[in-house]
C-alpha cells in the first residue's frame, strides 16, 4: 500500500494546484507521494498543473505532523 501512498499535505498541494491552474478545464491526475514504490506516473500532473511530489510512504509510519 505504500507504493500508493499519499501524504495529507501533498494531497493539500494536489488540491491547490487543480485549483490554481487556469489553463486547464479537466484532467484526471494520479495523486500519490514520491514513493520509491510509486507505479502511478505523475508526470502528466507535474507538467499540467505543477504538481511537486515529496514525502515517501517508506519513510513514515503514521501520518506527518
Amino acid at each position: 500500500m505504500k507504493a500508493m501512498w499519499q501524504s495529507r499535505r501533498i494531497f493539500a498541494h494536489q488540491i491547490d494546484c487543480c485549483l490554481c491552474e487556469e489553463s486547464v478545464e479537466f484532467g484526471i491526475f494520479s495523486g500519490v507521494s514520491d514513493n520509491r514504490r510509486r507505479w502511478f506516473d505523475i508526470e502528466q500532473a507535474h507538467t499540467k498543473i505543477g504538481y511537486n511530489s515529496r514525502d515517501d510512504g517508506d519513510e513514515w509510519n503514521s501520518p506527518p505532523d
